[in-house]
């Protein structure tokens, strides 16, 4: 009994060895943070592995990030999901507001007449980008697309 107890306190107390590019990479970030107090690149470190948080510095690259708040994403969220179903599973949008439980005055969520708005100003958006992709064909375009169509058949 004694050795199990033992052996899972040993489990429990083993430390977790670092490579030493892992251990370079956290004094850099401790460095950055002492030198530039208002970043919160040393939070995202504590969420991102290192390869993301490379990519994320090789992308942005100096510039501000400014991240929507959770209310603005789920808002988000919620108008992907009423589009798919409107758009897409030709949904009504009674049947809609019933399914998602939405109402007509704010709630915690968006009101169901400010999503429905939202809505239809994103189908407006996505058809005229699909206008202005279609305009940007060419004949010789067209024809290429339904030749090799009728290859893969």
């Amino acid at each position: 009994m004694k050795e199990l107890i033992l052996k899972k306190l040993e489990k429990y107390f083993t430390v977790e060895e670092k490579t030493t590019k892992e251990i370079l990479n956290q004094l850099s970030l401790f460095i950055f943070r002492d030198q530039s107090p208002e970043s919160d690149l040393y939070k995202l470190a504590e969420i991102l592995s290192d390869e993301q948080l490379i990519k994320l510095l090789d992308y942005f690259d100096g510039a501000t990030l400014k991240l929507p708040t959770k209310k603005k994403h789920n808002e988000c969220l919620l108008l992907v999901l009423c589009y798919f179903l409107k758009e897409v599973e030709h949904y009504s949008w009674n049947e809609i507001k019933s399914l998602l439980k939405l109402s007509t005055k704010e709630t915690n969520s968006i009101s169901s007449v400010a999503l429905g708005k939202k809505l239809n100003k994103l189908n407006t958006k996505l058809q005229d980008k699909m206008d202005y992709i279609i305009n940007e064909l060419s004949i010789d375009d067209i024809k290429k697309l339904v030749k090799k169509e009728k290859k893969n058949e």
